[in-house]
């Protein structure tokens, strides 16, 4: 649900939470599950200069399909003549966030750009990081002593008191944060702390350049996101053992075999293992699976649901479990158009796929994924939200007549 004010625009979800922001500074989201404050704000700095400091040029809240999307533009009119424009784009307890930062002026950058520093709630006791293989580190405690990312960092998590675990993860992008605004040159520090209260994540990219390096005059776009649930929402669901679906050599979906298992098997589950799908060449990562930032693994998934939905709607939506639908890093450049090797992660495309794909079936219709690393964003990614674009009722009354100009 999307409301708006004089003085603020507020995104609520169906799970007790609500992020609220500000018409008169660019640091929001202020973010509440169960009314409870989590996270304060959301700042990117640029050396010395951060957006507190920034003019508001436009506050958007809106809804697109099944997500809420809010657009903040700002600047800094004076020294370096900074602009910012975010998305935030809102499901069921996840925010995807595009920043742009504009750079018009021939400036050195000295101390690094801190990315949406994140302020959170001093709940926060415990933080693991998760690596691009996949290998989640142990929890340790957060304490006034600093605890730096390990390199290969793709997400992090945090737990509270309360049992909510806290999500921040890279977006696609993974490139783009290597590379920083300096095309690699100083270094990239991540970080998590504690300051006047809070705990900090720091993302400061560019830090410890050469003296009097200038960054080039444009856009630099980075991508990132944040999920969060409870304990009991992050629970493993019990494999199914139903009818794993088929496809041909071709990757179409093997309709008939389907049909035929649930006339004799009405009472069945669907299990849809991406390991077992037929995909192009050009779609798989470098560790042998397809690669979700790939426009040709989009494109084979979405054909396959066009095809499956009616057969669903038919039986009276069986139920689906997805398996093996996990996030990975790949150096395929194609996936991203980039030449060569480049360095990505797949998870932002994953969430955007189980948006269009909750879209595309019925709301009955329920979808289940198995969810071995435990992670929020993969534990609702096909819930429903308040955030649907209500569906256009038309209808035709004969006794009306059109007038005038013949419009209704």
């Amino acid at each position: 649900m999307v409301d708006e004010n004089e003085d603020s625009v507020i995104i609520t979800g169906k799970q007790e939470w609500r992020a609220e922001y500000s018409r008169y500074n660019l640091t929001g989201p202020s973010l509440y599950i169960e009314d409870q404050l989590i996270l304060e704000s959301l700042v990117t700095q640029f050396d010395e200069l951060d957006e507190n400091l920034a003019v508001v040029e436009r506050l958007k809240g809106y809804r697109k399909g099944q997500a809420a999307l809010v657009d903040l533009d700002g600047k800094l009119p004076f020294q370096k003549q900074l602009t910012f424009n975010h998305q935030h784009r809102f499901a069921q307890r996840f925010m995807k966030v595009v920043s742009d930062i504009w750079v018009k002026s021939h400036y050195p950058l000295e101390n690094g750009c801190n990315i949406s520093q994140l302020r959170l709630s001093n709940s926060f006791k415990e933080v693991a990081f998760l690596d691009q293989k996949l290998k989640t580190t142990e929890f340790q405690t957060i304490t006034e002593k600093v605890i730096t990312f390990p390199s290969d960092t793709v997400l992090i998590l945090l737990r509270n008191t309360d049992g909510l675990t806290f999500e921040v993860g890279f977006g696609n992008d993974l490139w783009r944060w290597q590379k920083g605004m300096l095309r690699g040159l100083g270094e990239n520090v991540y970080q998590v702390s504690i300051n006047q209260g809070s705990v900090l994540i720091d993302r400061i990219v560019s830090k410890n350049t050469p003296e009097e390096t200038i960054p080039e005059s444009r856009c630099y776009r980075f991508n990132w996101y944040c999920a969060w649930g409870k304990d009991e929402d992050l629970k493993d669901p019990i494999p199914s053992d139903g009818y794993v679906l088929n496809t041909r050599p071709n990757g179409d979906l093997a309709v008939g075999a389907l049909v035929k298992h649930l006339q004799e098997n009405p009472d069945t589950e669907l299990v849809l293992d991406f390991h077992k799908l037929v995909f192009p060449e050009t779609a798989y990562a470098t560790n042998g699976q397809p690669c979700f930032a790939a426009n040709t693994t989009i494109k084979r998934i979405k054909k396959l649901f066009r095809k499956l939905t009616p057969v669903l709607e038919e039986f009276g939506y069986p139920k689906l479990m997805f398996r093996n639908f996990t996030p990975k890093s790949c150096k395929e450049g194609q996936h991203v158009s980039r030449p060569g090797e480049t360095l990505h992660w797949d998870l932002s495309s994953l969430l955007e796929l189980a948006l269009w794909i909750r879209q595309a079936v019925n709301e009955d219709q329920k979808l289940i994924i198995e969810n071995k690393l435990g992670l929020p964003s993969l534990a609702g990614m096909f819930e429903l939200s308040d955030h649907e674009v209500p569906p256009i009722q038309y209808y035709y009354d004969p006794d009306k007549e059109l007038e005038g100009n013949g419009e209704f």
